[in-house]
C-alpha cells in the first residue's frame, strides 16, 4: 500500500476517534446537567427557613409533599442527625417532611432564660404546625425529643395523627404537682434533679404491680 494511503487512513481514524471521544464528551456533559437539573428542586426545598416562636428564631427545612411528618431530633443534636443517613430524604418521597432545630441548639435561637425552655420546646412544635398551616402531623421524637413529644401529645393530642418515641421515655403519670416541681428545678439550674424525677417516676409507672392496677 503507498505510503500517502497508509498516512490518509491514519489520519482518518484518528480523526474519527476524536469525533467519538467528541461525542462521549458532549454525552456526558448532557448527563451531569440533567442530573443537577434533577437535584435542584431537592436542594431548594431543603434549605434553611426561620420563624418566630413566641420571640425566638426557629431554624427548620420542608421538604417533600403528602402527610406531614415532623422530625424532633435529641439533646445536642440539630436538624443534620436526619440528614446524615438519608433519613429525611427517603421519608420526602412520600410525605411532607419538616425537621428544625430545637431552641438552645443548632441555628436556632438560644434564649439565656431558663423559663424559655421547658414546655416552651414543645409549644415550638405547635407553632411550627401553625406557621406552616399544617392542622395534624406524625410526630416523631429522638432521645430528649421523644420526651418532648411525649408532653406535647399530652397538651395538644388533637395536633397529632400519629407519635413516635424514639430512645425516648414517656411520663405516665404527669401530674399538676410534677410539672410545677419540674419547672421549679429548672429554673434554679438543678437540672439533675429533674432528671432524676423523671426518670424514676418514669421506672415507677412502668412496674408490673403499678401496671396491673390500670
Amino acid at each position: 500500500m503507498p505510503l500517502n494511503t497508509t498516512l490518509g487512513l491514519q489520519l482518518k481514524s484518528k480523526s474519527q476517534l476524536a469525533h467519538k471521544e467528541g461525542e462521549i464528551m458532549r454525552l456526558l456533559f448532557a448527563l451531569l446537567l440533567v442530573l443537577v437539573f434533577l437535584a435542584l428542586p431537592a436542594a431548594v426545598s431543603a434549605q434553611d427557613k426561620f420563624f418566630d416562636s413566641n420571640g425566638v428564631q426557629i431554624r427548620y427545612v420542608d421538604q417533600g409533599s403528602g402527610e406531614a411528618i415532623i422530625l424532633v431530633h435529641g439533646l445536642n443534636n440539630t436538624i443534620e442527625i436526619w440528614n446524615a443517613p438519608g433519613i429525611l430524604a427517603n421519608l420526602a418521597k412520600d410525605y411532607r417532611v419538616v425537621a428544625f432545630d430545637m431552641r438552645g441548639h443548632g441555628k436556632s435561637g438560644k434564649p439565656h432564660d431558663p423559663k424559655q425552655y421547658g414546655r416552651e420546646m414543645g409549644l415550638d412544635i405547635i407553632r411550627l404546625l401553625d406557621h406552616l398551616n399544617i392542622r395534624r402531623a406524625h410526630i416523631v421524637g429522638y432521645s430528649l425529643g421523644g420526651i418532648v413529644t411525649a408532653q406535647l401529645l399530652t397538651l395538644h393530642p388533637d395536633r397529632f395523627l400519629t407519635a413516635t418515641l424514639v430512645a425516648g421515655s414517656p411520663r405516665l403519670e404527669w401530674t399538676p404537682d410534677l410539672a410545677r416541681d419540674a419547672e421549679q428545678e429548672a429554673q434554679s439550674g438543678n437540672g439533675s434533679a429533674s432528671a432524676v424525677r423523671l426518670c424514676s417516676g418514669w421506672r415507677h409507672s412502668m412496674h408490673p404491680s403499678h401496671l396491673k392496677k390500670r
